[in-house]
């Protein structure tokens, strides 16, 4: 759907949030939380390989850095969906009548998702890294 200028011609409607905005903000911290998965299980499975005693020296700190990057990867997601989701109803609001827009849907229900799944997926990436810390990769 397009609108028309004062000449009639048709405009395309644009959006101030981009595509890569969009998707920093929905993917960044469920990407995170699946690296850190994936980083925490197989340094853990590889410290205590053989006889259920620590093989790496450094497997705690590992974790907890990895940990800690995640974290912060996750956060700066955080911060990229809350902006995305203000600019987009700063948009809303100033575009009135416009609003209802398919493209304002659109990018409304995007927003708030990804502003929705990344706070999820952050409670996850927190508790991930206190389990971490707190239990010990052999079980002992």
């Amino acid at each position: 759907m397009q609108e028309q200028t004062s000449s009639g011609a048709p405009r395309a409607v644009h959006h101030p949030l981009g595509a890569p905005a969009l998707l920093i903000g929905l993917l960044a911290a469920p990407l995170a939380w699946f690296v850190q998965i994936g980083i925490v299980e197989a340094l853990a499975a590889q410290s205590c390989f053989a006889y259920d005693k620590p093989q790496l020296d450094g497997g705690l700190t590992a974790n907890a850095w990895a940990g800690a990057v995640c974290l912060t990867i996750g956060l700066c997601g955080a911060a990229f969906a809350l902006r995305n989701r203000r600019v987009a109803v700063a948009t809303a609001r100033e575009a009135g009548a416009r609003s209802n827009h398919p493209l304002m849907r659109r990018v409304s229900f995007i927003t708030g998702v990804s502003l929705m799944s990344t706070l999820l997926f952050l409670a996850g990436l927190v508790a991930t890294d206190i389990a971490g810390l707190i239990v010990s990769p052999c079980g002992r």
